[in-house]
This record gives C-alpha cells, structure tokens and sequence, in this order.
C-alpha cells in the first residue's frame, strides 16, 4: 500500500477467530506518490523470501525506499551479510536468534 498524500485507513477482523500479523510503515523515499495497494500470496514451502523491495525484483513487492524486507524460515545455520553503510532490523517471531558480532547496536529510529 502506498498513502500517497495521506489515506484514512482501518482494519478489522471479520473471522470469529483470532488473528495476528505484522504491521509496518515505512517513510517513503519520494513525495506524491500514487496511491495504491497490491496483496499478494507468498510461497511458504520457501526458507527465504523477498517481500519488499524498490525494484519488485524477484516478484517482490514494490516499496518507495531504499530497503528490502526478508521472511526467512527455518533458517537454522544461515548466515547474514548486509552491504557496508546498511542498517538491519531483526524481528524474530518464533523460536531464537544468535548473533555473533560485536558490531551489533539496538535499533535507535
């Protein structure tokens, strides 16, 4: 989804059930941008998947900054590496993370 110049927005479950996702807003990287929103189904028989990124390379969706967001599963000895000058936001969802570096900081926004 992109707001464009601004949006109102809400969301609501309408299943009997409880439901649990992620929600976030990224700053985009230009001013005016059209409004839309795009939903997609990602294959989950897939330990690493693209989902956002500014090129909608590799069947990701389009985002309007310079990032990627990653869905990684059952990732038990990957190991990461990111571009000099990136930052990274980790959020693990289930299970634990080790991380063995000592240039490792906390997210300051």
């Amino acid at each position: 989804m992109s707001a464009g110049s601004g949006i109102t927005h809400s969301e609501f479950n309408l299943l009997s059930e409880s439901l649990h996702f992620y929600q976030i807003w990224v700053m985009p990287n230009e001013l005016d941008i059209t409004q839309r929103y795009e939903q997609k189904a990602f294959d989950k028989s897939k330990s690493k998947i693209l989902i956002l990124s500014p090129n909608a390379e590799q069947d990701s969706l389009k985002v309007y900054q310079d990032m990627c967001l990653w869905l990684y599963r059952d990732s038990a000895s990957e190991t990461f590496s990111f571009k000099s000058g990136k930052k990274a936001y980790i959020q693990v969802v289930r299970g634990k993370l080790e991380i063995e570096s000592s240039q490792t900081k906390p997210f300051v926004p």
